[in-house]
């Protein structure tokens, strides 16, 4: 394998301490063919000064028997050494370069000259490169800092080349390492799934979570279940979790009907305002079905509807209401509410809602299915049947309330049609998502416990 070295030049280089410096240490010990050096302008004006760099390579290549070519890259307006951005961007494009410059060969970095900035940007570079950059450290003598040197202008080349102990063969150590990158990649990607977590995109998560060697067994069922249950796939919950119930609410249809609820809530939270006000029927129907049970003591489908066996669909019929004093009085409500009164039809939120505003006694719940009916009627057949653009604005001017008195209400409709759900039930996903988090932490070698 040829290798290429690029190398930012510090004050560490060439030669520091009686040791070579990071550069002349790579050029050492991995004997590349080309090295590519980077001047910032106060390098550039050392180099000018007395050519350190470049003399200690040439007496290098002659002590070693190497032929290398050398190509300096100076950076004459570069002051500012302190910026990550600026370095990320130039170092990116100068090693687009070199790649296409010297194809087949591997490209080492030198991530243990220069600044800081200069060191953090071709670290994250070669982190992110699967496998094009190798960064190389280079470790001091003492394996600690090296001091600062008073006057970095002083500089006796030739004495520092023959007092350089890294010459002898005697007792001389390869102080190189090749950086272990993969750590960083995962961390990374770790902070990127978390960050998709706490925005309920389980399948950019999991996406992101099968590309990590190692990553948790358990961690990644619980990913899976989580993305099975915002799909409210119940038996992939079941399946991934091997019969675990992860449910706040436990009774079958109930069970249903409140991760929908949530489903929605994550909708609002997201401020996915379409998907929010059309999801908003489905679930609207059961819930007044069932509060006009529980509040008003009528179970319509039971004793007034018909089922159709092909599609599952309930009709509400005249012939059953007419039977006895109830029906007769939802019959005079239905036919007060339609202006060519009732028309037998497939039972939906038209026929619930009126029926609990007369029949209940509760000011307050009244109220409560008026505003849901009136949003359901007024913004969601919009919504569903018309391209249009659901802002928070357009929901207040269909509907006369937010997207947020929308949820609100939706709650107080699941605590009256008898579904029992506290606050950490409303909070259910914060709940999973913090669990998978931490699996995540406590099964992980890459993330600090």
């Amino acid at each position: 394998m040829e290798y290429i070295l690029f190398s930012p030049i510090g004050t560490t280089d060439p030669i520091t301490n009686g040791h070579d410096g990071a550069m002349l240490h790579i050029v050492r010990n991995y004997r590349p063919v080309k090295v590519y050096l980077y001047f910032s302008k106060e390098m550039s004006d050392l180099h000018t000064n007395d050519n350190r760099y470049l003399y200690c390579l040439n007496e290098l290549c002659k002590l070693e028997g190497m032929e290398i070519d050398t190509e300096i890259i100076q950076r004459f307006d570069l002051v500012d050494v302190q910026r990550f951005d600026d370095f990320y961007n130039d170092f990116e494009n100068e090693l687009n370069k070199i790649g296409d410059e010297n194809e087949g060969k591997q490209i080492l970095l030198n991530v243990s000259s220069g600044t800081p900035a200069m060191k953090a940007a071709l670290y994250t570079i070669a982190a992110l490169s699967d496998g094009k950059y190798v960064p190389i450290q280079v470790s001091t003598p003492e394996r600690k800092s090296n001091p600062k040197r008073e006057n970095i202008y002083k500089y006796e080349k030739e004495l520092e080349w023959e007092c350089n102990i890294d010459n002898e063969r005697d007792g001389y150590i390869n102080r190189c390492e090749a950086a272990q990158h993969i750590n960083f990649i995962a961390k990374i990607k770790y902070e990127i799934i978390y960050r998709h977590l706490r925005s309920y995109d389980y399948n950019a998560a999991l996406s992101i979570a099968k590309e990590i060697s190692g990553f948790p067994i358990s961690a990644m069922n619980l990913l899976q279940a989580a993305c099975c249950r915002l799909q409210l796939d119940k038996s992939g919950v079941s399946k991934t979790l091997k019969g675990i119930n992860i449910y706040p609410v436990k009774e079958g249809n109930k069970c249903s009907i409140f991760e929908f609820l949530l489903w929605l809530q994550i909708k609002y939270e997201r401020k996915d305002l379409a998907d929010f006000i059309r999801g908003i029927t489905p679930v609207v129907m059961d819930l007044f079905e069932m509060v006009l049970k529980l509040k008003c003591g009528i179970d319509l489908k039971r004793d007034y509807c018909i089922r159709n066996d092909k599609t599952g669909a309930y009709k509400l019929v005249t012939e059953k209401l007419e039977k006895d004093e109830t029906g007769i009085k939802i019959l005079d409500c239905l036919n007060s509410v339609f202006k060519s009164g009732y028309k037998e039809t497939i039972l939906t939120s038209a026929q619930l809602a009126p029926l609990i505003m007369e029949f209940s006694k509760d000011d307050a719940l009244i109220k409560t299915v008026s505003n849901i009916r009136k949003c359901e009627e007024a913004a969601r057949n919009l919504a569903a049947h018309e391209i249009v653009s659901v802002t928070e604005e357009w929901i207040k001017r269909q509907c006369g309330i937010s997207s947020g008195e929308i949820m609100k209400s939706l709650k107080t409709l699941c605590r009256e049609s008898g579904i029992k759900a506290d606050e950490s039930a409303w909070n259910s996903y914060k709940t999973m998502n913090a669990i998978i988090e931490n699996e995540m932490r406590k099964n992980s070698a890459y993330i600090h416990k």
